[in-house]
């Protein structure tokens, strides 16, 4: 339940930091519309919820069996693709848009957005790292 517990709260935290806590990039291509950081954000957010709903279920399902394991698995994919897509290493785009980050390093999403989701997102791996770990280890229970 504590496992279950923390990533509520560290996936909360990843979902507001692209927006609140250390914000994007906040100016416009020349043509108007949003920097590909902005979509960045948006996926990261997508994520950080993901991670939240996952570990609410677990946690009702009293954080055991596969609804734990489940969550868990879900919540290091989910991590670990935060710090794939914007690298551009996982290509996402649409219709107009693509994710990713400013070429220049000064930029906001580079300088401090995506450090702040590295160190959110190393810990979501690590707990459920853990949390699979003893559950393996503890059989399930």
């Amino acid at each position: 339940m504590l496992f279950g517990a923390l990533n509520v709260l560290l996936g909360l935290v990843l979902s507001l930091t692209p927006f609140r806590l250390a914000p994007v990039c906040s100016q416009m291509t020349p043509h108007g519309a949003p920097m590909k950081c902005y979509y960045s954000g948006l996926f990261i957010v997508a994520m950080g919820a993901a991670v939240v709903v996952l570990s609410l279920f677990a946690l009702l399902r009293r954080g055991r069996g596969w609804a734990a394991v489940l969550a868990a698995f879900a919540a290091i994919v989910a991590a670990i693709a935060c710090l794939l897509v914007p690298a551009g290493v996982i290509p996402l785009r649409g219709a107009g848009w693509v994710c990713g980050l400013c070429g220049d390093a000064s930029h906001a999403c580079r300088a401090v957005t995506m450090p702040f989701v590295r160190k959110f997102a190393a810990a979501i791996v690590a707990v459920n790292v853990v949390s699979l770990i003893l559950s393996f280890v503890r059989g399930g229970r």
